[in-house]
């Protein structure tokens, strides 16, 4: 039989829990990523929302093939999502005490 007590103290630490969280997410947006590809030829910034927030090309690749500087651009976001989804996750994992250990939340 379950305890009325313990559940309604159970509930009271997911709704607290949840409110942190939430706290987390919003402060993602504050975040801060660089992804570089080709020694800095593109740079971009992302937050921890993985919104893109500036892709930097220095001018000398404009001689590259157009191939080659799309891969660049791709390298470059990749990492920076890696990065960003990285960070966010270790910020959870602080609120939650890391009780869900490697597994990986939707979005973060």
């Amino acid at each position: 039989m379950i305890n009325p007590k313990k559940m309604s103290q159970m509930m009271k630490q997911a709704q607290q829990m949840q409110k942190k969280m939430s706290a987390v997410q919003e402060t993602l947006e504050d975040l801060a990523v660089e992804g570089v590809a080709a020694d800095g030829m593109v740079k971009v910034k992302m937050d921890g929302n993985q919104k893109l927030l500036d892709i930097n090309i220095d001018p000398a690749a404009q001689h590259e093939e157009l191939d080659l500087l799309e891969d660049l651009i791709l390298i470059a976001v990749n990492q920076a999502v890696i990065k960003s989804q990285d960070k966010a996750q270790k910020r959870m994992n602080v609120v939650t005490g890391n009780i869900l250990g490697n597994i990986k939340l939707p979005g973060m």
